[in-house]
């Protein structure tokens, strides 16, 4: 983050806004490390993040501070963790247990590229229109990679059955989700796609009891959840049972948007998307 050279020579105070202030005072180069951590903590979703998300994160956030010294781009970040999920649903296509587990430790690891570059952009400070349009697209495909992944390799393993028919609810049910969600995000983010997720869970956490559900819902759908869903279904040899959960989950989560989108749309305001700054 070119920040060392600085401490070297003297205190340096930083400043950041990338849609909401962070500061912090670098004494000396030891503290650059702590600063990063806490910063990138801080413009990713900070405390109100859900569990699983933060779980992520012990990953995610070391790889991006290497990252960044590499000067890896957020976007390269993307279509690696896309990558990821796609060998992930090829693993599941194969239908064997330890095809399966290695899947599942390919889309956790995908799940982590997934935070990482959100992360990569707020700290080379170039979040852009494109970058958080990209991210979302290459999320939604993970999903359906992976479902159809999964789906093949039990067809193939015990054919036609309630697992394949339990994905044809969760793939309607998700691409109506996606739709949904894409309107919202256009119709109320369309100047900062990737300030969304954090002011609509900010919002709605406080909101009436349905909103405050909804806050509890959407973490069920979220694909830090569905990486360590895969992981545990996979582990114990069940994953084709993941269609049901799916199908189940994805249709209270798409009545739940029903439900609160017009209040998302009176009352999530977001600001554009403006450039950090650095002090």
């Amino acid at each position: 983050m070119g920040l060392r050279q600085l401490v070297a020579e003297a205190v340096v105070v930083v400043v950041v806004n990338p849609g909401s202030r962070f500061c912090a005072r670098l004494r000396d180069a030891r503290d650059v490390a702590r600063v990063e951590a806490d910063y990138l903590h801080a413009t990713n979703g900070g405390d109100g993040e859900g569990l699983f998300t933060k779980n992520i994160r012990w990953f995610s956030i070391p790889l991006t501070t290497r990252l960044v010294r590499l000067g890896v781009t957020a976007n390269a970040v993307t279509i690696a963790g896309f990558a990821l999920a796609a060998g992930a649903g090829a693993a599941f296509a194969v239908g064997h247990y330890w095809t399966a587990i290695g899947g599942a430790v390919l889309y956790f690891a995908s799940m982590v590229l997934d935070c990482s570059d959100g992360e990569v952009a707020r700290a080379t400070v170039r979040d852009s229109h494109f970058g958080a349009w990209l991210e979302t697209v290459t999320d939604y495909l993970s999903y359906f990679v992976v479902l159809g992944g999964i789906v093949w390799g039990d067809v193939r393993a015990e054919g036609f059955c309630k697992h394949a028919l339990s994905a044809m609810v969760a793939a309607a049910a998700t691409v109506s989700i996606m739709l949904m969600v894409g309107y919202l995000r256009a119709r109320v983010a369309s100047d900062n796609p990737g300030a969304f997720d954090d002011a609509l869970a900010a919002e709605l956490r406080g909101g009436n009891s349905m909103q405050r559900f909804a806050v509890w819902g959407r973490q069920l759908i979220k694909r830090s959840f569905v990486a360590h869903l895969i992981l545990f279904q996979a582990l114990i040899g069940e994953l084709p049972a993941l269609t049901e959960i799916w199908a189940l989950g994805s249709v209270a989560a798409f009545l739940i948007v029903i439900a609160v989108h017009t209040h998302i749309i009176r009352t999530v305001k977001i600001s554009p998307l403006e450039p950090a700054v650095a002090v």
